[in-house]
Order: structure tokens, then C-alpha cells, then sequence
């Protein structure tokens, strides 16, 4: 099992995750940070630890075709090997904003036209009656 990786250090948390690939971990995802408890927005999977190739920096927990976790060590902040039964990996994924997702240009102006649309309608109609 690999030691505590500390927050800011990428290459150690690289080494720390090499360390636990094959070991079952639990991935923790959380709007609070460290805090696993409670109700707010938070992702915990439990499984065994993937690594893409022995070169790179992702990884990955795979349950199943719809179950699963990809992940890079610059993502980790924590490497946990003291909390519940398995080592807890605490990481932190932004969801990018939606004008860098790919295809939103496309989507975006489809949902304009179709609002567009809609209002033609409206107006069309209300002008009827």
C-alpha cells in the first residue's frame, strides 16, 4: 500500500496511485471536500484500482459498463490509506463549463432554433384568437 500522498504533489500522488493499482479502493468525490457524511453531493465507488498503461497518470475503477470511475493523479488531492476498510482516494472532478463541451455550438443552436420556433407559434396562435 503506498504512503499519504499530500495535497499539491502530483508526481508523489503519481507514485502513491502506482502503489495501490490492483488494491480495492474507494474513490471519493465530494462538494465538502474531505467530508464522506451526510446528504449533500458526494460519489463514493468501491473497487479494484486500474491504471491505463504503467506511463501514464489515469486510472480507473471499473464495476461494470455502467459503473465506473476515470480519473488522473492530478485530480487526487488525498490518498486516505486509514479510512473504512480500503485505502480512500479523495479527488476532485470539475464539470467544464458548457461552452467547452464538445458539440455544444451545435446543441446550443439547435435549442435556439427550437425556441425560436416555439415562440413563432406562441404568437401565431395568440394571434387568432
Amino acid at each position: 500500500m503506498g504512503d499519504i500522498a499530500h495535497i499539491g504533489g502530483e508526481k508523489d500522488m503519481l507514485s502513491t496511485l502506482q502503489g495501490l493499482v490492483g488494491d480495492e479502493v474507494i474513490l471519493a468525490v465530494s462538494s465538502l471536500g474531505l467530508v464522506r457524511d451526510g446528504f449533500h453531493s458526494q460519489i463514493s465507488l468501491r473497487g479494484f484500482l486500474e491504471q491505463h498503461s504503467k506511463s501514464s497518470e489515469a486510472f480507473r475503477i471499473m464495476l461494470d459498463g455502467d459503473s465506473y470511475a476515470y480519473f488522473k493523479a492530478a485530480d487526487v488531492y488525498i490518498v486516505n490509506p486509514l479510512a473504512r476498510s480500503c485505502p480512500t482516494i479523495h479527488a476532485s472532478i470539475d464539470t467544464a463549463p458548457m461552452q467547452e463541451w464538445p458539440g455544444f455550438e451545435e446543441v446550443a443552436g439547435a435549442v435556439e432554433e427550437g425556441i425560436k420556433a416555439l415562440e413563432k407559434r406562441k404568437a401565431e396562435e395568440g394571434g387568432d384568437s
